[in-house]
Order: C-alpha cells, then structure tokens, then sequence
C-alpha cells in the first residue's frame, strides 16, 4: 500500500501530474474554487516556497482535472474529488483508495452536473452494479438528462506512477 498523507510533492508536482498548468492551479486556489484539507498538504511556509501535498490529495487533484476536461467548474469538480473520494471513504473502500478489485471490480465515480452531485461506486467488468436508471435518478432528485462518469483506477494508477516513481528517482539522486 501507497504512503497516502505523508507531504511530498510539490505543487508543480501535482499540478503536472493532474494534467493542469502550474498557473491554473495557483489560480484556482486563489479564486477559491480549491482549497488546502486533510493532515496530507504541508502550506508553504514562506512566500516562494512550494506548498506539499500527499498523495491522496494529488490523487484528488488528478481526479478535478479529469473532471474539468469533462466540463465540469474548477469548484464543483474539486468538491466531488475531495468530498467524494480523497477524503471521504465507505464500508467497502477507505478514504483515497480504491475499491478492490478482485471483491467489487473498477471503481468509478458519477457526477451529476444538474444536482453537482456525485457518488463513487464499484463496477464489476461482467455484470452492471448499477440499474441503468440509477445513471439518470440520483438518489433523492428527480430524473437528470445526463451524468459524467470517470474511470477512478486509470487515473489512480497513472498519478501513483508518475509521482510515486518520480520520488523514487529523487530519492536514489539524494541517497
């Protein structure tokens, strides 16, 4: 398992990994639209020096970009990657991680713009975990025309490679 909290990357770090300008990151934690939660984000201590995020938050942050592309605002995006998966765990998956796949399949999260609701569930490859018309009723509003859907696995697995083995090359150059 993944050191999730530990502080370690920077913000350009993130930000690259996540599929986003260093600029528009900044940008957005200044409009609001992100912030800094959870004991995995080390503010900078000084203006000029980088702040640093653990993975579960650079995970979170692959997960807003993906969602921005999607069409989905800088706020709302954040929201539903932080409150939604980075933080925020169920009975059969912790906070940041995945389901396991071998008991529940791909884990994916639906986004609703209509509501700015979303849910991450499991999704077995054979079989659909979902009703067709659970996509379009979230549960507790009427019926949405349309819902955003975000494989969570390749992005997991493409930022923890990134950053994870981007660490490891750091780490042999300091050693």
């Amino acid at each position: 398992m993944y050191d999730l909290d530990t502080p370690r990357f920077t913000s350009s770090q993130v930000a690259r990994a996540a599929g986003m300008s260093l600029n528009t990151f900044r940008t957005n934690f200044m409009r609001g639209h992100f912030q800094m939660v959870g004991e995995s984000i080390a503010p900078a201590e000084r203006h000029g020096v980088p702040h640093h995020f653990g993975l579960r938050d650079a995970i979170g942050f692959a997960i807003v970009g993906e969602l921005v592309r999607c069409g989905v605002g800088p706020r709302d995006a954040w929201e539903a990657a932080m409150w939604g998966f980075a933080h925020t765990g169920t009975e059969d998956r912790n906070p940041g991680e995945l389901f396991n796949y071998g008991d529940h399949g791909m884990t994916m999260m639906l986004y609703w713009p209509a509501t700015k609701t979303s849910r991450v569930v499991p999704m077995a490859l054979d079989k659909m975990a979902l009703e067709f018309g659970e996509l379009f009723m979230p549960q507790g509003y009427n019926r949405v025309n349309g819902v955003v859907v975000v494989m969570l696995d390749f992005i997991y697995k493409t930022i923890v490679a990134t950053l994870e083995d981007n660490a490891a090359v750091v780490a042999a150059a300091e050693g």
